[in-house]
């Protein structure tokens, strides 16, 4: 006849010479639980049943309701070492949008470069200012230039009295075509034959004007104020690039007498 797990545990604890006690006590069960274990009232669970093995020196089948020999753990077997194999990843169809973008983007920087080139080459007179610009046909923006006076003159609180003269600079589009202003390239010029060069480019112009762009029919207003420097301003000179919104690039230029601001 076949023993009980519950005999089999108990032969086991005596073999050692422990006490249902001594065991409880090793495994943190009370001495009750043991004996409901060797008299088959109930089992331990599996945890149990490896702890009680590993203190009894047993195998733990005998627990388990076994005859059978212990369960022989086969090592595991090496699994072969797979080299990876990289799959190449499949061509990438090649997207004539971002090849057109970037060939009109080439092209617009390119085009802004040699334009602003050509022009800032310029050897800036008062006879180029007043001298006829060129033609702008009816699908180009037009740009009429003009001052708006601030008809007072300012002397500066130093002691070199230098005056200031403020006015507004006002372009109005003609033509029915927005245009995008590129640069507004202000030219003083002195008494003593000298000038200087101020550059207000379409960022500035975006913070000074709350816009850079002049809509069709529209008026761009820039508010100036030129000092003297050492000698008496005799008039100014604009230089306006734009792009209109047909991408034609056209500059336009006017003159104003220092009496005329």
């Amino acid at each position: 006849m076949m023993e009980s797990v519950g005999q089999r545990l108990k032969a086991a604890r005596l073999e050692k010479g422990l006490t249902q006690l001594q065991l409880a006590e090793a495994l943190f069960v009370t001495r009750q639980t043991v004996s409901n274990w060797e008299n088959n009232r109930s089992e331990p669970d599996l945890e149990t049943v490896r702890r009680l093995a590993a203190l009894l020196e047993v195998d733990p089948s005998i627990f388990l309701g076994q005859e059978a020999p212990p369960v022989q753990v086969e090592p595991p077997q090496e699994i072969p070492v797979q080299e990876e194999v990289v799959q190449p990843s499949p061509a990438k169809r090649f997207d004539w949008r971002y090849a057109i973008a970037a060939a009109v983007l080439i092209l617009l920087l390119a085009g802004s470069m040699l334009f602003r080139a050509r022009e800032t080459a310029i050897n800036y007179t008062p006879e180029w200012f007043q001298a006829p610009a060129a033609a702008v046909t009816s699908d180009q923006a037009l740009l009429d230039i003009y001052i708006r006076p601030n008809n007072s003159e300012v002397t500066l609180p130093d002691a070199k009295g230098r005056k200031t003269w403020p006015f507004a600079l006002l372009l109005r589009e003609k033509n029915g075509i927005g245009a995008q202003v590129e640069l507004i390239r202000v030219v003083p010029f002195f008494a003593d034959g000298s000038h200087d060069t101020l550059d207000y480019d379409k960022d500035l112009l975006a913070t000074k004007c709350q816009s850079s762009h002049i809509d069709r029919h529209g008026v761009m207003r820039l508010f100036l104020e030129l000092v003297e420097k050492n000698a008496p301003l005799t008039g100014v000179g604009f230089h306006v690039f734009i792009t209109d919104d047909r991408n034609h690039q056209t500059t336009f230029r006017y003159y104003a007498a220092a009496d005329q601001l």
